[in-house]
């Protein structure tokens, strides 16, 4: 079954969830996942494929298969081809929107309540079309960016609650990050497990 096919298919019937793993495994999992995506990240334009891969890293985790270091990096070999287009485009749309905003604010322009509404809106529509993008790679990796993208914004809004998660993770993600700088570290970790839990709970009747 695909992804938006398990979105539309709500939280009755599908298989029997898998268990789910031990909690302590699972965190050292997440931390170890985050300090290779953060390196992986370090080029800017490599983040999506980075967090992608994550993704597929951790799902393999948690299904028990092989979760080796060195599965991860060819993981984001493959991820990256063909991301490079994908992630410039989030990068200058986001980079627009955040100059909008700060027209809006520093200048007396007309209309300028509208302009910051809808540019605040816009950069949340592109954080969540990326992120559930990221989700489609990451459990499907067959699929192209392309497709990863326009599926991605259907799932964002066939499945509302899981979108609100993932934008709930992001806003946590960067309350750490504002509170110790550090800790940077460790966010892509969190969203990459944000973005598998999300997934998960699709299977599940008892989300």
């Amino acid at each position: 079954m695909s992804i938006l096919a398990a979105a539309r298919a709500g939280r009755g019937g599908g298989d029997d969830p898998a268990p789910r793993p031990p909690a302590l495994p699972l965190f050292a999992e997440v931390m170890a996942t985050a300090v290779v995506v953060v390196v992986l990240c370090l080029p800017v334009l490599t983040a999506p494929a980075a967090l992608a891969a994550g993704v597929t890293h951790l799902r393999r985790h948690i299904e028990g298969r092989s979760d080796r270091v060195r599965e991860l990096l060819a993981d984001f070999v493959a991820q990256v081809r063909g991301s490079w287009l994908f992630a410039a485009g989030s990068l200058l749309l986001a980079a627009v929107l955040v100059l909008n905003l700060d027209i809006a604010r520093f200048t007396a322009l007309p209309g300028a309540e509208v302009i910051r509404v809808v540019s605040i809106a816009g950069l949340v529509a592109v954080v969540l079309v990326l992120l559930r993008a990221i989700e489609v790679r990451g459990l499907e990796p067959a699929r192209s960016w392309r497709t990863a993208i326009s599926d991605g914004a259907r799932l964002a809004l066939a499945d509302p609650i899981g979108s609100v998660l993932l934008l709930t993770a992001v806003g946590l993600c960067m309350t750490i990050v504002w509170m110790y700088t550090l800790l940077v570290i460790l966010a892509p970790g969190l969203l990459t497990f944000a973005i598998v839990g999300v997934a998960s709970r699709r299977g599940r009747t008892d989300f």
